[in-house]
């Protein structure tokens, strides 16, 4: 025993000296391989977005030839990862000789809350360090981030609030977070700057930003992004870089100005002035939303989703830096300027968290892939337990061998499985096979913006490669559903799982290991390709139908075509490329819920009886995937139409293929096309609006209620909600008649309208009087009564005792041209 003993002591005395040295040498290697990093800017970032991470690395350990790796944690119920021990390894190839400094960013899309993220250097095999990097506490998705370009940060600080008055929720304020931005932060992809809601530029030469780095500031503000630029006396510096069409107008001169329309704007009884150095600049297609009698202060103009404000002075220069009420009249500007889409709280929502749901279900569901015919398996079984047990049995019973069932049973089995094997052998998918979904938004000019998402399935267990053809590039896709609100993860633990690697250099591969019988691998699809081709359309609404031409120069052709209003649509069918369709086609009307419309034209695709024939599910399938596309779009503005739309599918492809280990794959793909449509109400001299075209807008809401306009109804407790009706310009008036707006959904539930007191404004009387809106029509004898000098009519609910959602009632007007 004594001697075992002394043997059992040397052994671990020499494991604690390896041990001993092994950390010694790590140590040592740490001291010579050094990192530092940065995230987000200036440590700003919000989960559910692409965070750029930079790591600095100090290298006087040896030449490394090796790969920089962050780990994240995968958390994906949809593939059924629910815990920490798997991660995605997000890399980029580094080649670094001793003696050298080199940085590397890596822009990692952060879907789940999390304060650090483990980072390695690897060579070969070796991991030569391994080092948590804090990321400190993110932003949620809703709240604000404002960038400023300029040369004097400090001065132009005090924008640092946010509020809105929303039509939803009453006035909202914003967490805010103000950082610094240069040319060399702004990022080469546009997804990097989505987390930023407002970027402001102000005495900075714009002329170092890059013109590729224009090009994506530009995208970012078409996407929803707001644009803030300060001019005045350093007007040539902030506008150099805008010398195309995205901002153009007509410059003069700076001069001295003295206002009272700043003060105004916080509060319309004052009569205090301040001097500015202005400039006389006219911008075309803007709106004037700040003026000193005919001399625009502050300019607007809406791109896409984004707006652009145009201030005629420095932002950052007396009176406005030393102004008390600089702080206030800064969250004035932002927030009386922000896109449309901030003025309801459920928009809003819907726009920074996206539709992921329904694309990442519309991916996985692939109509154009053959299923087995259940008659078939159904006559195949059948038969099989006919011959295993009453035939089997009756023939052995006859040759008196009935202990061969032991034998003949699992014969039979074989036998049968092989049938089955075989007869399902032209729906079987050997290989993976590629999905894409594209939504193709066309604008006015022709231009057609693509987003396209894809997804990799495999038939089989294996590891794969996924990377795109040519100069089309791929990365991944955040899944914002699946948020897991956990923050401490455990990187110290040894034993992870590597679920997946993203290479983002030269160009992103995506890598997947031990991948599942039918996995479902998805990614966003960027396509380079700058794509033209325009709808043109000359529509009007006229007793009860939508008439005129569309023609389809897109290059596309397309098919379930629809226009579709705030309250009804029309079906087209198809249009071919290079055709004009002529229409004539009576409207469908819903009450403004997209989700009921969608049940109106698609069915509703959820729940119901069951579907036996495989006719019967493969066309299911394909109306699911129609539906989930056209509800993604709708959902990524707020789930409401408000301006009249086109919409089309086409089973064009516009993105090139998938690779798979080095091989092009088998690729389907489904696009939905969208352009807004001019539709006219007005025929000659007369105006007939529908009920349901004009957008009703609630001015003002009790504390307890609420408005969803993507839904349109009002929920919460009792109170009153006072609503406007917005009738165009050039339309006098003539007749209107509210009604109760109710639902008109065979395929699933119905939202009832309000049913309490109801109330219009008489301008006359310059007060409220009770009406009911089941029957409430207004002639020309007394419409003047009703409509204001802003040709607006104004109505008011009691919602006393609401115990469910109620929908707000729905106007029709007909008037003649003025």
């Amino acid at each position: 025993m004594g001697k075992h003993k002394k043997i059992a002591i040397i052994l671990l005395t020499a494991i604690i000296m390896i041990l001993g040295n092994y950390k010694n040498v790590q140590a040592a290697e740490e001291d010579k391989l050094k990192v530092s990093h940065t995230y987000g800017f200036e440590s700003v970032y919000k989960w559910g977005t692409l965070v750029p991470i930079t790591v600095e690395i100090d290298n006087n350990l040896k030449n490394i030839d090796g790969e920089l790796q962050i780990e994240l944690p995968v958390f994906n119920p949809e593939v059924g990862i629910t815990s920490n021990d798997n991660v995605t390894l997000y890399t980029q190839n580094i080649n670094l000789p001793l003696n050298t400094k080199k940085k590397v960013t890596l822009n990692i899309p952060i879907s789940r809350n999390i304060t650090s993220v483990k980072m390695n250097i690897v060579e070969g095999k070796n991991t030569l360090l391994s080092k948590d990097l804090s990321l400190g506490t993110a932003l949620n998705p809703e709240d604000f981030i404002i960038g400023t370009l300029s040369d004097d940060f400090n001065s132009v600080s005090y924008i640092n609030k946010v509020s809105i008055d929303s039509s939803s929720m009453g006035k909202r304020n914003f967490n805010t977070k103000l950082v610094k931005l240069d040319e060399n932060s702004i990022s080469e992809d546009a997804n990097v700057l989505k987390p930023i809601s407002v970027i402001i530029i102000n005495n900075f030469d714009t002329s170092k930003i890059s013109s590729s780095k224009y090009e994506i500031i530009k995208k970012w503000v078409n996407n929803g992004g707001m644009l803030l630029i300060g001019t005045g006396p350093s007007y040539n510096k902030t506008l150099s870089i805008f010398k195309d069409n995205f901002i153009s107008g007509d410059i003069g001169n700076v001069s001295s100005v003295e206002t009272k329309s700043l003060y105004k704007m916080l509060d319309n009884n004052s009569t205090s002035s301040m001097k500015l150095d202005a400039l006389n600049i006219n911008i075309k297609d803007s709106n004037a939303v700040i003026k000193e009698g005919t001399l625009p202060l502050v300019q607007r103009i809406e791109k896409g989703k984004g707006v652009v404000a145009v201030a005629a002075f420095d932002l950052g220069l007396n009176p406005l830096t030393n102004w008390s009420l600089n702080s206030t009249f800064g969250e004035k500007l932002i927030g009386n300027n922000l896109p449309n889409y901030y003025n309801d709280v459920n928009t809003y929502s819907r726009m920074v968290n996206g539709g992921g749901y329904n694309i990442s279900y519309g991916l996985g569901n692939i109509p154009e892939l053959p299923i087995p015919k259940a008659s078939n398996l159904i006559i195949i079984f059948f038969i099989y337990i006919v011959i295993a047990a009453p035939v089997n049995y009756i023939i052995l019973k006859k040759k008196d061998k009935r202990e061969l069932m032991w034998v003949t049973v699992p014969a039979l089995s074989i036998i049968f499985a092989i049938v089955v094997y075989f007869s399902g052998s032209t729906t079987r998918v050997s290989k993976p096979v590629a999905n894409v979904l594209s939504t193709i938004i066309i604008d006015d000019k022709g231009n057609q913006s693509i987003q396209s998402y894809g997804t990799v399935i495999t038939p089989k267990k294996s590891d794969i490669k996924i990377e795109a053809k040519d100069d089309m590039n791929i990365r991944p896709m955040v899944n914002l559903d699946y948020y897991d609100n956990r923050q401490n993860v455990d990187n110290s633990k040894k034993s992870k799982t590597i679920y997946s690697k993203v290479t983002s250099s030269p160009k992103t591969a995506m890598e997947f290991y031990n991948t599942g019988v039918f996995g479902q691998y998805n990614f966003i699809v960027d396509n380079n390709e700058v794509k033209k081709g325009a709808l043109q359309s000359e529509i009007k609404f006229n007793d009860n139908k939508i008439t005129g031409t569309i023609k389809n120069s897109s290059g596309l052709d397309l098919k379930d075509c629809y226009i579709i209003t705030s309250s009804a649509y029309v079906e087209l069918g198809e249009i071919r490329n290079g055709e004009t369709k002529n229409i004539n086609e009576p409207i469908k009307n819903y009450t403004g819920n997209t989700y009921e419309m969608l049940d109106n034209m698609f069915g509703r695709q959820y729940g119901g009886s069951p579907i036996q024939s495989a006719k019967q599910i493969q066309e299911k399938r394909v109306k699911e995937q129609k539906r989930m596309l056209m509800q993604s779009y709708f959902d990524s503005f707020g789930g409401r139409v408000t301006d009249p739309v086109f919409t089309a599918i086409t089973d064009s492809q516009v993105t090139k293929d998938i690779l798979v280990n080095n091989d092009t794959v088998k690729k389907y793909s489904k696009s939905l096309v969208v352009s807004n449509v001019e539709l006219s109400y007005i025929n000659g001299d007369k105006a007939e609006y529908p009920l349901g075209s004009i957008v009703p807008k609630v001015s003002s809401l009790s504390n307890k209620l609420a408005y969803d306009p993507g839904y349109g109804f009002i929920h919460g407790d009792s109170g009153e909600v006072e609503i406007r009706f917005q009738v165009s310009g050039k339309v006098k008036v003539e007749s209107f008649e509210l009604k109760q707006n109710k639902g008109n959904n065979p395929h699933g539930p119905n939202f009832q309208p309000l049913t309490n007191k109801g109330y219009i404004f008489n301008t006359a009387k310059n007060s409220y009087e009770e009406c009911d809106y089941n029957n409430f029509t207004v002639g020309q004898d007394k419409v003047s009564q009703y409509i204001d000098k802003d040709n607006t009519i104004k109505i008011k609910i009691d919602t006393t005792g609401l115990n469910q959602p109620g929908t707000i009632p729905q106007i029709s007007v007909k008037g003649s041209v003025k």
